[in-house]
């Protein structure tokens, strides 16, 4: 199992505020495929509050293809086909592995 911890961003052109984590967790699910190998989501505001950014974790199923593009790929498709996360963007991504 792969943990992918990811930071989404609002820019200047970011069409609302903040989403609900919930509604980033369900977004990510609707724009998942199997090949994407996920198997959890959990979304949260930062720590302290920071009106312009998110955090999530994904865990993917071990696989041969590399598990930070498998969720980057996800993050763009969602955030490409959610009118709620228009003009968000990945920030920052890294990967932590139970190998």
């Amino acid at each position: 199992m792969d943990l992918i911890l990811i930071r989404l961003t609002a820019s200047a052109t970011a069409a609302t505020g903040r989403p609900p984590p919930e509604a980033v967790v369900d977004i990510l699910w609707v724009n998942s495929t199997p090949t994407d190998r996920l198997e959890y989501v959990s979304a949260r505001e930062r720590e302290p509050p920071d009106p312009e950014s998110i955090d999530v974790a994904l865990f993917l199923r071990s696989g041969p293809e590399s598990a930070i593009a498998l969720a980057h790929g996800l993050c763009y498709r969602a955030i490409h086909n959610s009118p709620v996360l228009t003009g968000w963007t990945v920030s920052d991504i890294c990967e932590s592995s139970d190998d």
